[in-house]
């Protein structure tokens, strides 16, 4: 059964006192979200207080104006959908903090494991520097996985700190693109390059460079094996945009809207098993937004993701 959202209650009722029907609707409907507003043409501001007391949370006296009404109304309406909101969040919060949780203990689980053999000896050089191996990408995952919690820890609190000076996106981006071309090697991936000499804008490259190192990353963890990913750079006559488009499966029309959504996963794996948390675009959204720009995603032309943000020139 439907619980309500709201409730407009009189003061003096045919068959009883509306303080009591409100304490009784509290009693049955204890979420904080419920909204009641009382009325009455009887009493004075001593009842309304008793009302209040009583469980309501809100309260007006007749004669009123109509259009105050409604507009308490709109008010508890739009309050309603804040609490909902935030309700939500906090639970796609806490269920993301568990897959978190649970995506530290597989790294965990590996390093403990390899560390534990090589602890034993009698290992050759090869299996000696595959486990090795196993603890240098197990630590690496969880490093960033803790980096992206505290940084979306800091940013929702308001505490992203730019320092833009100006530089040339175009060297930027191909810096980025020679540090993940190993990446797209292991994958037998193109990196394609469409760039300019110069693409000058005040930016704070710390900031930007995460920011395109995601989406290079995504990029490279949802191609498919000899396909190609191209890198691009437009420039408007008021903006310069960085296009980073690929040859995967695309994004699925129902997990668009939560792209750029925090503690959000989407339905979509990548295509060669390596770890993704879904925080990283989230970040960039903030990055990109406290720089006055905008990010966003279109299908690309046949199959594929397009990423791509824009910066004020």
């Amino acid at each position: 059964k439907k619980k309500p959202d709201m409730v407009s209650l009189d003061q003096f009722l045919p068959d009883g006192i509306g303080h009591d029907v409100c304490r009784n609707i509290r009693s049955i409907y204890s979420d904080p979200i419920l909204q009641i507003i009382g009325v009455s043409s009887k009493g004075d501001h001593d009842t309304a207080a008793f009302f209040l007391k009583n469980g309501g949370d809100d309260f007006l006296l007749r004669p009123f104006n109509p259009e105050e009404f409604t507009r308490r109304i709109n008010h508890r309406a739009d309050y309603v959908d804040q609490l909902r909101e935030l309700k939500n969040i906090s639970e796609e919060k806490n269920k993301f903090l568990g897959m978190a949780a649970h995506d530290l203990r597989n790294p965990l689980g590996v390093i403990q494991h390899a560390s534990s053999r090589m602890g034993k000896g009698g290992l050759s050089d090869d299996k000696f520097k595959s486990l090795l191996d196993m603890i240098h990408k197990s630590t690496a995952s969880m490093q960033q996985l803790l980096n992206d919690l505290l940084d979306i820890s800091a940013i929702e609190s308001g505490k992203i700190d730019l320092h833009k000076i100006p530089l040339n996106l175009s060297e930027i981006t191909r810096e980025r693109i020679h540090f993940f071309q190993s990446k797209a090697n292991e994958k037998y991936i193109e990196l394609i390059e469409n760039i300019p000499d110069s693409a000058m804008v005040d930016i704070d490259p710390t900031r930007i460079t995460q920011v395109i190192d995601n989406l290079l990353s995504n990029a490279i963890k949802y191609s498919p094996e000899h396909f190609q990913i191209t890198i691009s750079i437009d420039k408007e006559d008021n903006e310069i945009r960085l296009n980073v488009i690929d040859q995967g499966p695309g994004i699925k029309a129902e997990d668009v809207e939560k792209l750029f959504k925090a503690f959000n996963r989407l339905g979509h794996r990548t295509t060669g098993g390596e770890s993704s948390h879904g925080l990283g675009l989230s970040i960039c959204l903030k990055i990109i937004e406290a720089h006055g720009g905008t990010i966003s995603y279109k299908n690309a032309t046949g199959s594929g993701s397009h990423f791509y943000f824009a910066l004020p020139r």
